[in-house]
């Protein structure tokens, strides 16, 4: 749960430094906090012998790849980066950015924990 909250806190701070300042420092200040909360999820996971949920890892990359798409979707389409989709053509490829790494995620995490479930039988 700190993870996902760490990841929630920096998409937060990113946004709003973004609305006030917007320059690309204000971008990275959130993905790092971001990226302390992945750390912090993967350390977890190391120390940890139970298994999580599936949401819970789904809601942590859907939480750290909103603005890396954001980001990528803005440039394809000709505009600033900007940490949310700021046009109706960035909505649309950020849309598509983001189930396309969700059902990827979703097929990975899913084939891990039938792998496990398998392995210890």
């Amino acid at each position: 749960m700190m993870s996902t909250a760490f990841m929630i806190v920096g998409l937060l701070i990113s946004f709003s430094t973004w609305y006030d300042h917007q320059t690309s420092e204000a971008i990275v200040s959130g993905m790092i906090i971001q990226i302390v909360g992945a750390i912090l999820y993967g350390i977890g996971k190391m120390l940890s012998k139970s298994t999580t949920i599936l949401v819970s890892p789904l809601l942590n990359v859907l939480l750290i790849t909103l603005i890396p798409a954001s980001v990528l979707s803005n440039l394809l389409v000709g505009q600033s980066l900007a940490p949310y989709p700021t046009e109706k053509n960035a909505v649309l490829v950020f849309t598509i950015l983001i189930l396309a790494v969700l059902g990827v995620s979703y097929g990975v995490i899913r084939r891990r924990n039938i792998n496990k479930k398998q392995f210890k039988c």
